[in-house]
């Protein structure tokens, strides 16, 4: 059963000293909160906030901080009805490069049941002689097709939550490198092939396993690799929130949000 947990964004921007007092004070911004019915905005005193068991994570070097309730675990899968998942090995000539556009034919198919567009044909509108796609392709594709995204600075894994928590999917352009493979019968966890290096991936949830955050995705690097139960070991695979930082932060530390429409 999903437990509410409760998680706030907030900027430093918006944070000050007491100079009266000396306390560390934040500005949160309340709209999440279940008990305000409108959007309101307080400054708290970081010391008030032990009482509430919140747990306060700062990333100063981000000018960020992250606030999240101790202990409150929940798991959130943005999934579709319909099958809207794809193995680059089935996307022809070009398919050991073709993660780019299997990847944004998935998440458009996400956004739109509709849409038609395979990964061939994604593959023939840019870079056709092959290669690797680049974030720019991406950007280019979406125009293109008008698929709703934005695109954001990497912040830490926090930030992932909230995206997910707001209905949206994620694309990543990441380094497999840091993805520990672990290639075990039916396990979820960890990448299942040896390759190292750029790749773009979607996220589309996020569960706690033992008190460890993993991110649920769908890897197109699958070439019919499945489980016993016949399906494809890409799909709902889960990594280490972690593992996956690293993965983003060394290689390009932005990240695609694809808009619940």
């Amino acid at each position: 059963m999903k437990k509410y947990i409760f998680l706030i964004f907030i900027l430093l921007i918006g944070c000050t000293s007491s100079v009266e007092t000396g306390e560390e004070t934040v500005f949160i911004n309340l709209k999440q909160v279940p008990t305000i019915t409108q959007n309101k905005s307080v400054y708290v005193p970081v010391d008030s906030l032990e009482e509430l068991n919140i747990d306060i994570l700062r990333d100063l070097e981000k000018n960020k901080i992250y606030l999240s309730e101790s202990e409150q675990y929940t798991s959130i899968s943005n999934d579709r009805p319909y099958n809207w998942y794809i193995d680059q090995g089935d996307t022809g000539t070009h398919a050991g490069n073709n993660c780019g556009p299997s990847s944004v034919v998935m998440v458009s198919i996400w956004q739109d049941q509709d849409f038609k567009i395979t990964p061939q044909e994604a593959r023939g509108e840019f870079r056709s002689f092959g290669g690797w796609w680049y974030t720019d392709d991406i950007k280019d594709f979406f125009d293109k097709h008008s698929i709703s995204y934005d695109v954001d600075d990497y912040d830490g894994s926090m930030e992932l939550i909230s995206t997910l928590e707001a209905g949206h999917i994620i694309l990543l352009c990441i380094d497999t490198t840091y993805i520990e493979e672990k290639d075990e019968t039916d396990s979820l966890i960890g990448k299942f092939y040896d390759y190292d290096g750029g790749h773009f991936l979607v996220v589309k949830g996020f569960t706690y396993l033992d008190g460890i955050l993993y991110f649920e995705v769908y890897d197109s690097n699958c070439w019919g690799e499945s489980y016993q139960d016949g399906s494809p070991k890409g799909k709902d695979r889960l990594y280490r929130a972690d593992e996956l930082d690293e993965s983003i932060e060394v290689w390009w530390d932005y990240y695609f949000i694809i808009e619940d429409i």
